[in-house]
């Protein structure tokens, strides 16, 4: 009986296709429990992971080093290395001595933060993330929604509370925005909210949470900045809104916003206070005759000199 080399051929083929599709797989490493819970991070070829907030997978918590954890791809797989932190990288609950290929559902431990490794093809990673999206994104602008604001800003708070870190936040609405609806139309009331939200994406850093609160009124979180840091960014963003030319094929319009700044823990230690301390601030603001930015106590309008640009 001759030799029939076709079934050869063949298993050849299915292993090149199997190994083309494990190469078309993305991984992700998915926050299920810690800091921004429920979220997932794609895996590049190389991710530092670490209390730097420039680090590729930045985490604020004193438990983690600046310079955590590395996760590279050698070869096809994905290798986890600690980088001589100060408390240690666990995988399925042992210890990284020095680095460990990462399978599919492994689990890893990085300070109070908890990741599961999942590797996912690209059909199913887009599922994901248009679901995720859905789940924390305003559907109009495509910046954050309220319900993701005020759940990573409770954790912010927490992580701030703990490291002994200043946070403050921003709260602004859009000046006689009922009018532009009522005169113009709903339709350029959209457009306004739109490119609103698209002028200050480009202006904040990428760590900064921003969020349509509800309607025309806008919030952002702050890490790092203190009072007056926070109000000479705000009246930056006030005289940016100013300056753009809202303009359709029918319609230009002169936008302004009003803006109040809250610290924490210089005028609040919880989140609904802060909110509370910089919501009468954004009515000071907007009870002074509006296009203006007030911090919290102060009857005083901030950065209505030139010097406020200053960085």
């Amino acid at each position: 009986m001759p030799f029939d080399d076709t079934k050869i051929t063949d298993l050849s083929q299915i292993v090149k296709q199997e190994v083309s599709a494990l190469r078309e797989k993305i991984p992700f490493l998915l926050v299920i429990s810690g800091q921004d819970g429920d979220r997932e991070f794609e895996v590049r070829d190389e991710m530092v992971i670490g209390r730097d907030e420039n680090a590729d997978l930045p985490l604020n918590s004193r438990l983690i080093s600046r310079h955590h954890a590395i996760i590279e791809e050698i070869g096809g797989n994905f290798r986890l290395q600690d980088l001589n932190s100060t408390n240690g990288t666990f995988v399925n609950g042992d210890r990284v001595a020095d680095s460990i290929v990462l399978k599919n559902g492994d689990i890893i431990h990085i300070g109070e933060v908890i990741f599961k490794f999942v590797i996912r093809d690209p059909a199913e990673s887009e599922y994901q993330r248009r679901i995720q999206d859905m789940a924390m994104r305003d559907a109009l602008t495509g910046i954050y929604n309220r319900g993701f604001f005020m759940t990573v800003a409770e954790r912010e708070l927490d992580q701030a509370t703990n490291s002994d870190q200043t946070l403050s936040l921003i709260l602004f609405d859009i000046d006689h925005f009922k009018k532009i609806n009522d005169n113009y139309g709903h339709p350029i009331g959209d457009f306004v909210l739109k490119t609103l939200a698209g002028i200050l994406t480009n202006s904040l850093r990428k760590h900064d949470l921003f969020a349509r609160y509800g309607g025309e009124e806008f919030a952002i979180l702050l890490k790092h900045r203190c009072r007056e840091e926070a109000g000479v960014l705000a009246d930056r963003l006030r005289r940016k809104v100013e300056d753009f030319p809202f303009k359709t094929e029918d319609v230009e319009l002169h936008v302004s916003i009003s803006l109040g700044v809250a610290n924490f823990p210089t005028d609040a230690t919880t989140l609904p206070d802060l909110i509370q301390r910089a919501d009468q601030a954004l009515y000071t603001a907007k009870n002074a005759g509006r296009n203006q930015c007030f911090l919290y106590g102060s009857t005083i309008k901030h950065g209505s000199s030139p010097q406020s640009d200053a960085e």
